[in-house]
């Protein structure tokens, strides 16, 4: 699946379809530079983004419309690199999404996925690097905290919304304090998910 595939794919039965022609192609360059992990352009192109957006919802604020359009790239992104494992498996890391490293003293990481809101690989950096991680992305968490070039999960994040893991209730999300991530990725790592759960904060309206 192409990332001009993935991108038509995300915009079908949104607002934006009667847009198609003219935000695909601006989508498809920021996928394309966020997939090469040129995230200072993936950057740029998300502004771009953001002022075309702007165009369709003007009573919108910018903030909001920024969000929505890292959003987009990010999922079109990662829906493109799922597509691509489940053809070729052996192709790349075995799942993809962005790296966070759980703090600055720590030899713990996970993936992330934006499209299931969760951890959906933990490891220490040898077993990253094993996964076929790149050593450029964990570089960046260890900098920063995380390889997002929109700063999600960043060493002062505000909290990451979480997908429910077992749906052992109704609340489908909740909210995992920044200062909580790394024993939320140690407890992943051991299996120990009811564990990892208590941590989690519920998600208020």
């Amino acid at each position: 699946m192409s990332s001009i595939n993935g991108s038509r794919l995300f915009l079908q039965d949104t607002p934006l379809q009667d847009h198609l022609p003219r935000f695909e192609k601006s989508l498809e360059h920021a996928v394309t530079f966020y997939e090469s992990h040129d995230y200072d352009r993936a950057a740029l192109a998300v502004e771009g983004m953001t002022d075309q957006l702007k165009q369709f919802a003007p009573q919108t604020s910018k903030a909001a419309l920024r969000t929505i359009a890292r959003f987009m790239v990010e999922h079109t992104a990662q829906t493109v690199a799922e597509a691509l494992e489940k053809d070729n498996s052996a192709r790349g890391p075995r799942v993809s999404g962005i790296v966070i490293k759980g703090a600055p003293d720590t030899d713990m990481y996970m993936v992330w996925s934006g499209i299931s809101d969760n951890a959906v690989y933990t490891g220490t950096r040898a077993q990253l690097e094993a996964e076929g991680y790149p050593e450029t992305d964990i570089a960046r968490a260890d900098r920063l905290g995380t390889s997002s070039p929109f700063r999600k999960g960043v060493w002062e994040s505000e909290p990451l919304l979480v997908a429910n893991i077992q749906h052992r209730d109704k609340e489908p999300f909740y909210r995992l304090p920044r200062e909580k991530f790394a024993d939320y990725m140690r407890l992943l790592h051991e299996d120990r998910e009811e564990a990892a759960e208590a941590l989690l904060e519920v998600e208020e309206d």
